[in-house]
């Protein structure tokens, strides 16, 4: 329970410094710190997926995630609502 807090104030305060700060950095560095983050993020899926005992739960999951994704328009809905923020 702890760290589920922990993750929502962090989430929530980086989320606000993010906000705060947007407008003033360049464009440039925006960029740069979203590839980092989306490679760590892959790394840290992948270090995950290595030692996973059951590859295929993962997969399946993933498929089925696509799918509902899909299905419900996930990617014009959610660009939709951060548009309206």
């Amino acid at each position: 329970m702890l760290g589920t807090l922990l993750n929502a104030v962090t989430v929530i305060t980086g989320s606000t410094v993010g906000l705060l700060l947007r407008d003033r950095l360049p464009q440039k560095i925006i960029t740069a710190v979203f590839g980092a983050l989306g490679l760590f993020t892959l790394y840290t899926g992948v270090s995950m997926g290595m030692e996973s005992q059951q590859p295929l739960v993962a997969v399946f999951s993933l498929l089925i995630g696509v799918i509902i994704g899909e299905l419900i328009d996930f990617d014009r809905r959610s660009t939709h609502l951060v548009d309206r923020l």
